[in-house]
């Protein structure tokens, strides 16, 4: 049945390696860019991939987003970007969130993602991964919620003692802090984020009918953009 779903296109700017992501019709196509990219690039790569595909815009069944919480320009220039296409081509709009895509390229089983906010925080979450028909579909426990990476280590430190078992630790949190967190944790390697997991998601998110109106899907930020201070990349 995968192979007759409509073409799904995707964004991811949220973090220091952004995507661009076109899969249906049991294929997949992707690009990936520095999230500080305006939109004007990121619509530049949709159409590369669209031309790939051979279709056009009007093929499109479903846009995504993933809707933060992560750097603030490319938070806001994805969202920014599904929200007109939605809205144009008239299609559903689905925006997981950020955290809960990197969570979606690990195996089953809970996951603590734990995201470098810069300013000395960290965004993160913790989730139960379990497998769908697209992927990998997580359920949060924990957040997502900004904190110092002590307080986020602590609240993992909780969450182990609470769930008596194995919690993988990911994202770049993690390895900006690699001597802070709880001994002994899985941490899975590969690339963050995936394009076949942002596809997967943001797929399973529409067969759940948990769409949003694009006049209404705003960016999730848990803190104020970096107002003042020196220019480069802010976080949300």
């Amino acid at each position: 049945m995968r192979g007759r779903e409509p073409w799904l296109l995707a964004f991811d700017l949220s973090g220091p390696r952004g995507l661009v992501v076109l899969e249906g019709k049991g294929e997949l196509f992707s690009r990936a860019l520095e999230n500080a990219a305006g939109a004007a690039a990121i619509i530049s790569l949709a159409g590369e991939i669209l031309a790939e595909a051979g279709i056009s815009p009007r093929d499109l069944g479903v846009v995504g987003a993933a809707r933060g919480p992560g750097a603030f320009t490319g938070v806001r220039t994805a969202v920014m970007a599904a929200k007109a296409l939605g809205e144009v081509l008239r299609t559903p709009l689905v925006a997981p969130e950020s955290l809960a895509v990197v969570a979606a390229c690990q195996a089953e089983g809970y996951v603590f993602v734990a995201a470098d906010a810069r300013r000395g925080q960290v965004y993160y979450g913790l989730y139960e991964v379990e497998e769908v028909a697209a992927g990998c579909f997580p359920l949060a426990l924990e957040g997502p919620a900004v904190a110092s990476p002590q307080e986020a280590a602590a609240c993992l430190g909780g969450w182990l003692d609470k769930l008596g078992g194995e919690i993988a630790l990911a994202d770049t949190g993690a390895r900006a802090y690699p001597d802070l967190w709880p001994a002994g944790l899985r941490r899975p390697a590969g690339g963050i984020p995936d394009p076949r997991s942002l596809a997967g998601l943001c797929r399973e998110l529409h067969r759940r009918g948990e769409t949003v109106d694009p006049l209404r899907l705003e960016p999730l930020y848990l803190r104020n953009p970096d107002v003042g201070r020196r220019k480069g990349r802010g976080a949300g």
